[in-house]
Formats: C-alpha cells, structure tokens, sequence
C-alpha cells in the first residue's frame, strides 16, 4: 500500500514540472517575438525616428533596458532561423533560445533538421561538443578559392568569416 500523502507530492511535481515547461514554451515564443520585432526596429532604423542616437541607447532607455548581447542573440537566432530557415516560431519557441544562438554558426537549409534536434535534445555542454566536432578540421583559405558554410575564424589571418558552400571545380 502506498502512502497517499507521496502520491499527492510526486502529482503536485508533475504537475508543477508541466507548468513550468508551459512557462518555458511562453518564454520562446517571447524570445522569438521579441527577435522579430528588434530586428525591424535595427534594420528599418524604427530607433532614429524615436529620436535615439544609434540602436544601442535605443536598447538601453529605461523601458526596453536590455543588453546589447542579448539583443544580438535574438536578433541572429531569429534572423538565421526564421528569416533565412523558415522554420515556425512556434517550434522554434519549444527550443532553448541560447541552444538555438549556438548552432546559428553552422546550420543550413541541408542541416536544418539535425541541429533543431541537437539544439532541442542536447544540454548546452554536449551541444557545444558536439559544435566543436562538427567543426573540427575546418580551414579557411585566405585566397577564398573554397568557401564552407559556418561562421570562422582564420587560422592564418584571424579574420571572422561567415561562408557560404559552394563547389570548386
């Protein structure tokens, strides 16, 4: 016979677990929402018509007050994922925003699907593990005679590239 008042306990966490994944799902689609809307404010420049001086004083006033690595992480997970993957927000809402920041460097429409499962079922340790695997043996040519697809720094000449993969014949 099992005690009722364990079953009671190990109910109300399932149910808190349940609410607290509902909240994390409300976080994303926030996240994603808020990627959207500070990307047009950055791009159209929506920040000189409020009469800021640059997009950073427009993101630190008193009622936005948010980082400018904060913005920029939204503004690249959206622009990469929505913008140029087309993927839904709101399956993008059910993935850790900072899992999803992470792959922006190597994801592509032919890897797409891999990394949304990689960013949804891995920790952030073993995703970045698993990024610097997938990395592993890249090389840039200063020459730009090969280009890959990921964003990386040169060996040779410390520059950061964002490439795009294309055949050379």
């Amino acid at each position: 016979m099992t005690d009722p008042i364990v079953e009671y306990k190990e109910g109300e966490a399932h149910e808190n677990y349940t609410r607290i994944i509902q909240a994390k799902k409300i976080v994303g689609l926030g996240a994603m929402s808020m990627g959207r809307e500070l990307l047009e404010c950055h791009d159209n420049k929506h920040w000189q018509e409020l009469e800021y001086n640059s997009f950073p004083e427009f993101l630190a006033s008193p009622e936005i007050n948010i980082s400018k690595g904060w913005a920029s992480k939204l503004i690249n997970t959206y622009r990469v994922w929505k913008v140029e993957l087309e993927v839904a927000e709101e399956r993008l809402a059910e993935i850790d925003v900072e899992a999803l920041y992470l792959t922006t460097k190597v994801v592509n429409q032919a890897n797409k699907e891999q990394w949304l499962e990689n960013a949804k079922s891995l920790s952030r340790s073993d995703l970045k593990a698993e990024l610097v695997d997938d990395k592993a043996g890249e090389t840039h040519d200063c020459w730009e005679d090969t280009v890959y697809e990921l964003l990386t720094k040169c060996a040779v000449c410390g520059k950061v590239v964002r490439r795009e993969k294309k055949d050379v014949s």
